[in-house]
């Protein structure tokens, strides 16, 4: 009664070209970090400045007088990788639908996680903008899934 465990996660590619599998999520990571980057500047940049600053915490030396934005970028690179690895490897999404379901839900998870992690530690912000931040962050990378699905679903479908 020799039995081969159960695989609980599945690293290896699915049964298709592999150097095609890369490109895809490398170009659906590419086309979320974009899309992450102009949100976040529309979204916090602009529509929430004047709230956000108006329920924060400031001092001098706490923000930098010019943003480093290619480390901006990096951070929406790396958040855009893991959502299109994990929807193309693991949950299969290859639709606009599909990819804001799993970037509300992924993204809920990763915005409340930090934003509690920082409002328990630190006196950055108010409940009112935490609360606030939360519903923005999770909203965006709703969108941010969205564009990933999108691209994860042009071209070639798999046999």
């Amino acid at each position: 009664m020799n039995q081969t465990p159960p695989v609980l996660l599945n690293f290896s590619p699915p049964n298709q070209n592999l150097s095609f599998m890369n490109m895809k999520v490398i170009y659906a990571a590419l086309a979320g970090a974009v899309a992450y980057f102009l949100l976040g500047w529309l979204v916090w940049g602009t529509l929430l400045m004047d709230f956000m600053e108006a329920n924060s915490t400031h001092y001098p030396g706490l923000m930098k007088e010019e943003p480093m934005l290619g480390l901006y970028f990096l951070s929406n690179l790396a958040i855009s990788f893991m959502l299109a690895y994990v929807f193309h490897q693991w949950a299969g999404f290859r639709t606009a639908a599909r990819g804001a379901w799993g970037g509300l839900l992924i993204g809920a998870c990763i915005v409340i996680s930090y934003d509690l992690m920082f409002f328990g530690g630190m006196n950055m912000f108010n409940s009112k903008a935490m609360a606030v931040d939360i519903i923005a962050g999770t909203l965006v990378l709703g969108i941010v899934g969205a564009v990933i699905g999108w691209v994860l679903g042009l071209g070639k479908k798999p046999a």
